[in-house]
C-alpha cells in the first residue's frame, strides 16, 4: 500500500515541479495519479499482495477496490500534505549534482512487475521515463510534462 501511495504522488507531482498540492490543482493531474495507484494496485495484486489499510483507512473503505486509490488519495492530501511541501524527488532534482531520484525503486518498480505479470502500466511507464530524461538533463520538471503523462492515462 505504501508504494501504491508513493506511486501516485512523489514522481508524478516531482516531473510537473510543483509543490504535492499546487500539482493536485492542475486539471488532469488527479487522473494521472489515480491511474498510477490503481496499477500499482493491481500489479500488487497479480503478485498475491493484500490490500491493508493505510493513512487512517478503515477496512471498509478498502472494501471496494475500484474506489481504493481515490479514497487514499482523497486522505492523503487532507491529512498529511502541507501547503507549499515538495517531494523528495523534486527536492533531489532540484539539488542538482547527479543525484537519481527513488522512480526506479516505485514506478518503475510497478512497470517491470507489470510486465513480468502481464499487468498493464502505461502511466508508470511513461513516469519513469520522463524521470529518467529529467534525470539526464533531457527535459526540466515543468507543468507541461503533464500531457505525456495524460496520454498514457486515455
Amino acid at each position: 500500500m505504501k508504494l501504491v501511495s508513493n506511486a501516485t504522488l512523489l514522481v508524478t507531482s516531482a516531473i510537473l515541479g510543483l509543490p504535492m498540492l499546487d500539482a493536485l490543482q492542475t486539471p488532469g493531474y488527479r487522473d494521472v495519479m489515480i491511474a498510477a495507484g490503481n496499477e500499482a494496485l493491481a500489479v500488487g495484486g497479480a503478485l498475491g499482495y493484500r490490500v491493508l489499510p493505510i493513512f487512517g483507512l478503515t477496512r471498509a473503505q478498502i472494501a471496494d477496490r475500484s474506489r481504493i486509490v481515490d479514497i487514499m488519495t482523497d486522505k492523503l492530501f487532507a491529512g498529511f500534505v502541507v501547503p507549499g511541501a515538495t517531494t523528495t524527488v523534486l527536492q533531489d532534482w532540484r539539488r542538482g549534482s547527479g543525484r537519481h531520484s527513488e522512480v526506479d525503486d516505485l514506478n518503475g518498480l510497478v512497470a517491470a512487475k507489470g510486465a513480468q505479470t502481464g499487468v498493464p502500466t502505461p502511466v508508470n511507464r511513461v513516469v519513469t521515463d520522463l524521470a529518467h530524461r529529467i534525470e539526464r538533463g533531457e527535459l526540466s520538471p515543468r507543468p507541461g510534462n503533464l500531457s505525456e503523462m495524460l496520454g498514457a492515462v486515455r
